[in-house]
């Protein structure tokens, strides 16, 4: 018998193709994660892996206007992006298969003002100082074997820029 603690775990994943992790395999992954009130879930995808969440507690708003609570689950396919918007404290067991590291992208909706670009120095090379940006962003908010995909939808808003 061994006996472990999820803050062992990073970001509570604890089994997985991933270090450390009670059991090591490759078809599937397995994390608990808790969410607070007003909390907004990151907006990413996976381009091989199919995510299945099950609300232990709590409660969310998925996309525009539909709630799920406790006892629901919901399944996320490849390439699908979600809106999450957590109601309540809310305790969540996230299943992901097949288990593939870096699978994880996250999308961002361009908008130069957002991103700090100001200046109109970024007219100049619009998709270099993007990326640029991007890649700052996912520096500094990203785990370990998360990427900023290169297909990224962009909604640019050059008429708010003085």
């Amino acid at each position: 018998m061994k006996i472990n603690n999820i803050k062992e775990f990073t970001n509570g994943w604890f089994i997985g193709n991933f270090e450390p992790s009670i059991l090591k395999q490759e078809q599937f992954e397995i994390a608990i994660h808790s969410h607070k009130k007003g909390d907004l879930g990151d907006k990413h995808f996976h381009k091989i892996a199919t995510e299945i969440n099950v609300i232990i507690s709590g409660s969310i708003r998925l996309g525009v206007n539909i709630i799920l609570k406790s006892g629901d689950i919901w399944t996320i396919y490849p390439n699908q992006i979600e809106k999450v918007e957590f109601l309540e404290d809310t305790k969540l067991v996230v299943i992901k298969t097949p288990s593939v590291p870096g699978d994880k992208y996250y999308h961002y909706n361009f908008n130069p003002l957002i991103l700090g670009l100001e200046d109109k120095e970024w007219l100049k090379n619009p998709y270099e100082k993007y990326m640029e940006k991007l890649y700052e962003i996912n520096s500094s908010n990203a785990g370990a074997g998360n990427t900023v995909d290169s297909t990224i939808h962009t909604e640019i808003q050059t008429d708010k820029i003085s």
